[in-house]
C-alpha cells in the first residue's frame, strides 16, 4: 500500500460523519437548498459517502459497510436526487458477497427511482429533476457505476441502454473539438456548452464513469446488443484518457483545471483518474505496465498530498457551471479516490486480476 493506514481510518469515520454538522453547514445548505434542490437534512448517502463507501469496499470492509447500508435500508432508502445513486454501486457488492436480498431489493429501488426521474427532450438523465435541460458531467461519474454494474448484476437492458445512451450523449454534445477536453455541461435545448473546458474533476468524473461502465458492461449480453456504441465508448476513453495523460503535471498530480498547468494541483482529479486507469487495466481494456505505470505516478503524487490520514490539495464543491471555489483542503472525494485507487493498484501488484 502507497498510502498511510491513518487514511483509512479516516475514510472509515468520514464515512459515518460526513458531512459534518455545524452552523456553516446549516447556512450552506440553505443557499444550495434555495438554488439546486439539495436536501436539508444531513444526507450520508450522497455521492461524497459513496466514494468513501466504494473506497472501503476495495478494501473487502464488509462489516463496516453493512451497518452503514443497513442504517439507510432501514430508514426506507431516502432517493433526495441523483446524488444518492452512487451508493448503490456499494449495495450490488453486498448483495454479491452476502447474497442477502434486502440490498438487492435497495438497488432495485434505485434502478426504480432512475426509470421514473424526468428526462432531458433527448431522454437521458439530468443533473436535477427541476432543471430538465442542463446535463452535467458529473452524473456520468455519479449514475453510470451504479448503472452499468445493476445491468451487470441484475441482466437488466433498461439500465445498460440508459448507460449508454448518457455516455453517447455526452460524448456528442459535451465535448470541445480543438482540445479534445469535456466541458462541465451542455443545455439540451440548444447544445449550448456550458461551464470550463477541461475542469480536473469533470475530467476524473468523465474517465470514472466510462471505465466503470466498460468494466461491468464488458461481459454482459449488452456488449454484443449495442457492440457500435460499446467499442465507440471503449475508443473515446483511450483517446481521452491520452488527452489527459498529456496534461499530467511533473509531480504527478492534475491541475484543478487540466490545462492551467501552473495552477493549484487537485488530488480529487489525480484519483478519480488514477481509479480510471485501474479500472480499465482491470478489464483488459488497457495495457498493464503502461496503466500501472501511470497509476504508480497518480499514486505517488496522492501520497504527497497526504497529511495526518487526510488527502489535502483537494478543491471544494464545484456550485453550478462555471463556479469553482478556489479553496482546498481534504474532502470525501480525495480520500475515496485515494484508497480505492490504493487497493486497486496493491492487488494488480500482488497479480490477482480475479477481484469482483
Amino acid at each position: 500500500m502507497v498510502l498511510k493506514t491513518a487514511t483509512m481510518e479516516h475514510a472509515k469515520s468520514q464515512l459515518r460523519q460526513y458531512p459534518y454538522q455545524n452552523t456553516g453547514w446549516y447556512l450552506r445548505r440553505i443557499v444550495k437548498g434555495i438554488l439546486f434542490s439539495k436536501p436539508l437534512y444531513l444526507d450520508h448517502y450522497s455521492w461524497p459517502n459513496a466514494l468513501l463507501g466504494m473506497g472501503l469496499e476495495q478494501q473487502n470492509l464488509l462489516e463496516l459497510l453493512k451497518i452503514h447500508y443497513d442504517t439507510w435500508i432501514q430508514k426506507g432508502i431516502r432517493l433526495h436526487s441523483t446524488d444518492n445513486v452512487l451508493c448503490g454501486s456499494t449495495l450490488l457488492y453486498l448483495y454479491e458477497e452476502t447474497k442477502e436480498e434486502r440490498y438487492l431489493s435497495a438497488a432495485d429501488e434505485i434502478m426504480e427511482y432512475l426509470a421514473d426521474h424526468p428526462k432531458t427532450e433527448s431522454g437521458i438523465l439530468p443533473y436535477r429533476a427541476k432543471q430538465t435541460d442542463e446535463v452535467f458531467i458529473d452524473t456520468i461519474g455519479i449514475v453510470i457505476p451504479f448503472l452499468a454494474r445493476y445491468a451487470c448484476a441484475r441482466k437488466n437492458q433498461r439500465a445498460a441502454r440508459m448507460a449508454t445512451n448518457q455516455l453517447i450523449q455526452f460524448l456528442e454534445y459535451g465535448m470541445d473539438a480543438r482540445s479534445g477536453l469535456p466541458y462541465h455541461g451542455y443545455l439540451v435545448s440548444n447544445q449550448c456548452k456550458q461551464g470550463m473546458i477541461g475542469w480536473g474533476r469533470a475530467c476524473g468524473w468523465f474517465l470514472f464513469g466510462m471505465a466503470e461502465y466498460l468494466f461491468w458492461i464488458k461481459n454482459t449480453e449488452y456488449n454484443e446488443i449495442f457492440p457500435g456504441e460499446y467499442i465507440r465508448i471503449r475508443e473515446a476513453c483511450l483517446k481521452f484518457l491520452a488527452v489527459v495523460e498529456s496534461y499530467r503535471l511533473e509531480n504527478g498530480h492534475f491541475s484543478w483545471q487540466l490545462p492551467a498547468i501552473e495552477g493549484p494541483a487537485d488530488s480529487s482529479a489525480t484519483g478519480l483518474i488514477t481509479v480510471a486507469i485501474l479500472r480499465l487495466v482491470q478489464a483488459g481494456i488497457m495495457e498493464e505496465k503502461e496503466g500501472l505505470h501511470f497509476a504508480n505516478l497518480g499514486l505517488k503524487a496522492i501520497a504527497t498530498s497526504e497529511k495526518n490520514g487526510e488527502i489535502m490539495d483537494c478543491s471544494a464543491e464545484c456550485e453550478g457551471f462555471g463556479c469553482y471555489p478556489q479553496v482546498y483542503a481534504s474532502y470525501p472525494w480525495s480520500v475515496g479516490p485515494a484508497i480505492m485507487a490504493d487497493a486497486l493498484y496493491d492487488l494488480m501488484i500482488r497479480g490477482t486480476h480475479d477481484h469482483h
